[in-house]
C-alpha cells in the first residue's frame, strides 16, 4: 500500500517547530518557495503514484500491509537531491541531520528509509513525468504574481541558446575502443564459462595482451611513431577479432540454454550482453581498420566513440577552447524571469537555424501568443526565420547576421533596441552555467 501523500500526521510533525526555541531555527525561504509551489500542483502526485505503481501491485487501493513512502516524499526527496547534488549516501544522512531538510521532504520526525530504498523508488519515475511536472510549473508561473504585480513569466519576450553536455566516457581513440571490447566480451564470456558451466566452445583471455597493445599505441612518440602504431593496430585488431570469433561461436549455445531456461536471469543477463556488445565491437573493429590502417576519413555518423554510451555524438561548434565535443546538443529558452520555457534534446549536430521556427511555435502553444521580442545569437540567423519570426507575430528580433554587412544592416544591428535585446540575450548564458556547474549538466552520468 503506498499513499500519495501523509493526511493525517502525527502530534509532533503537525507542530513541527514549536518545540523549538525562538530564534533557534530559520527556514530556508528557498525551500519554503519551492515547497509552497509543489503544494499549488497537486496533480502531479498522480502522476509520481503511477510510476511508483508496481506491475505485481493487484490492487493499488489495498488497506492491507505496511505504508510506504508516499509519493509526495519521493518527489520531493528527487527534487532535493537534484537541487544539492548528494550521493544517495549523502543524501539520507543530510535528510536524518536536517530540520529544513525533513520539513521539506515531508518525513517528519519518522525515520528516514535506507538510501537504496529511496534509489529504487526515485528512479522508477519517467521523463515524461518530470517534463509534464514542468508543464504545469510553466502555467502556474503565467497566473502567479511575482513582488511588482505581474506574472511571474508573461511570454513576451524569450531568448535561446544551445549548450553541449557531455556523455559520461574518457576520450576516444581506437584503441581504447577495441580494448574494452576484448575486456566486456571476455567478462561475460568467462562468466559462462565458471558460472553457467558453458565450456564447450574455444576459449581464450586476451584481456592482457589487448591491455598491452592498448598501452603501447598510446605511449608511442617520435618520427617511426606512426609506423609503429599501424602494426600495434594490426596486433590489437587480431586480437580483438578473435574475441569477436568466440563470443559468436558461444552465443547460440547461451541462446539455447536461456530457451530452455526462461527463468535464469542470469543466462538472459549473458544473452543481452553479448547481443549488445558484439555488434559494437565489429562497428569499433571496422572502423579502426577504415580510419587507421586503410586511412579514411570516417563521417561522423557512422563512428562510435564509446561501446558503453553508444549513442554520444561528436559535435564540432567551431569553438577555440573545445573544438570537438561528446555528448548531446541541447536548446534553451527563456523569458524575463529567467525560467526555462523551453528545453529539447538532439540527436547528430543540427544547425542552431534549424531549431527557431520549432520552439516559436511551442512558445505560442503555452503562453497563446508569440514573443514580442525574441533574441538569439549568431547561429540562429536565417533570412526565412527573421521573416517567418515576424509573420508569426514577433515585433523585435535580435539576431546578428554573421559575415560582411551591409550598411543598411550594420545600421539595423546598431540601433538601440537591437543591442539591448542583446545585453538581455547574454542573461541566458548565466542560466546555462548555472546549470552546468550546480546541477550537474555538465557531464551526464
Amino acid at each position: 500500500m503506498r499513499l500519495k501523500q501523509e493526511i493525517q500526521l502525527t502530534i509532533p510533525d503537525q507542530n513541527f517547530l514549536d518545540w523549538l526555541p525562538k530564534g533557534t531555527f530559520t527556514p530556508d525561504p528557498e525551500l519554503l518557495k519551492m515547497s509552497e509551489i509543489l503544494d499549488s500542483i497537486p496533480q502531479a502526485l498522480n502522476l509520481v503514484a503511477a510510476d511508483l505503481l508496481k506491475e505485481t501491485d493487484a490492487n493499488p487501493n489495498s488497506k492491507i500491509g505496511r505504508p510506504g513512502i508516499t509519493a509526495e516524499q519521493v518527489l520531493r526527496t528527487a527534487i532535493l537531491k537534484q537541487k544539492k547534488g548528494y550521493s544517495y549516501r549523502e543524501l539520507v544522512k543530510r535528510i536524518d541531520d536536517s530540520i529544513d531538510y525533513r520539513r521539506f521532504t515531508r518525513f517528519g520526525f519518522v525515520p528516514i528509509p535506507h538510501f537504496s530504498a529511496l534509489e529504487k523508488l526515485i528512479i522508477r519515475i519517467r521523463p515524461e513525468t518530470y517534463d509534464q511536472i514542468d508543464d504545469m510549473v510553466k502555467k502556474l508561473a503565467q497566473t502567479t504574481e511575482g513582488a511588482d504585480g505581474k506574472p511571474v513569466e508573461d511570454g513576451k519576450s524569450l531568448r535561446l541558446d544551445c549548450c553541449v553536455v557531455e556523455t559520461d566516457i574518457v576520450y576516444p581513440i581506437d584503441a581504447r575502443l577495441l580494448n574494452d571490447s576484448v575486456r566486456v566480451l571476455t567478462r561475460i564470456l568467462t562468466f559462462c564459462r565458471n558460472d553457467m558451466g558453458i565450456k564447450d566452445f574455444n576459449f581464450a583471455n586476451r584481456t592482457r595482451r589487448a591491455k598491452k597493445r592498448a598501452y603501447q599505441i598510446v605511449l608511442q612518440k617520435g618520427p617511426g611513431a606512426v609506423k609503429k602504431r599501424r602494426k600495434l593496430y594490426r596486433s590489437l585488431l587480431q586480437v580483438t577479432q578473435e574475441v569477436i570469433n568466440m563470443a559468436e561461436e558461444v552465443f547460440p549455445r547461451i541462446r539455447e540454454a536461456w530457451e530452455a531456461d526462461p527463468d535464469n536471469y542470469d543466462l538472459e543477463g549473458a544473452v543481452s550482453g553479448l547481443e549488445h556488445f558484439i555488434p559494437l565491437a565489429r562497428q569499433a573493429v571496422n572502423q579502426c581498420q577504415r580510419r587507421v590502417l586503410n586511412g579514411e576519413k570516417v563521417p561522423a555518423e557512422e563512428k562510435i566513440v564509446s561501446i558503453f554510451e553508444e549513442h554520444t555524438d561528436i559535435i564540432c561548434r567551431g569553438k577555440s577552447g573545445s573544438p570537438t565535443e561528446f555528448g548531446h546538443k541541447i536548446l534553451f529558452a527563456t523569458g524575463r524571469s529567467g525560467m526555462i520555457t523551453h528545453h529539447n534534446i538532439f540527436r547528430g549536430n543540427p544547425g542552431d537555424n534549424t531549431m527557431l521556427l520549432k520552439v516559436l511555435d511551442e512558445h505560442i502553444g503555452l503562453f497563446g501568443q508569440a514573443p514580442e521580442e525574441l533574441a538569439g545569437d549568431r547561429r540562429f540567423f536565417s533570412a526565412l526565420n527573421e521573416k517567418a519570426a515576424s509573420e508569426k507575430g514577433v515585433k523585435f528580433v535580435s539576431i546578428p547576421k554573421p559575415g560582411k554587412l551591409s550598411a543598411a544592416r550594420k545600421a539595423w544591428q546598431k540601433s538601440r533596441w537591437f543591442k539591448e535585446l542583446q545585453r538581455f540575450r547574454a542573461g541566458i548564458e548565466g542560466n546555462i552555467s548555472n546549470l552546468l556547474r550546480n546541477f550537474g549538466l555538465k557531464r551526464c552520468l
